[in-house]
């Protein structure tokens, strides 16, 4: 995640738990998953009210339509960039040494909404047309 920018090396005073958790694999193999206990920070922070679209909504205006795309959002999250001076509160400690995050967050209760406002502006002169 370094290499990619995701994270950088850190001098904050805060630092949520990091830990490997199991993850599903096609190919039956165990893989773990990276994640960060954001709970503390997420019980601190505003939330958005920005809406997410209903599953059912979405799906009911695909009757009629005689085309469909799938857009591949792999990590979506992190072509959003955290503001500067919120970076810090982002930060984790792993045995390597002690890390913020550059970029939008899994974890973080807001990151989902953050995501979806995005989409809608890049798609907004896609989305409701036929």
């Amino acid at each position: 995640m370094v290499d990619k920018g995701v994270i950088r090396e850190s001098t904050s005073p805060r630092s949520a738990p990091a830990i490997l958790v199991p993850k599903k694999s096609e190919d039956g193999k165990p893989k773990l998953r990276f994640c960060v206990d954001f709970r503390a920070l997420n019980s601190m922070t505003k939330l958005d009210t920005y809406p997410l679209p209903a599953f059912e909504e979405t799906t009911s205006n695909l009757h009629g339509s005689k085309y469909y795309i799938v857009l591949d959002c792999y990590s979506g999250f992190w072509q959003i960039s955290i503001q500067g001076e919120l970076k810090e509160r982002t930060g984790f400690s792993v045995p390597s040494g002690h890390y913020e995050f550059n970029k939008l967050s899994f974890g973080l209760s807001n990151s989902p909404l953050s995501f979806q406002r995005l989409m809608n502006v890049v798609l907004k002169d896609l989305v409701g047309t036929d």
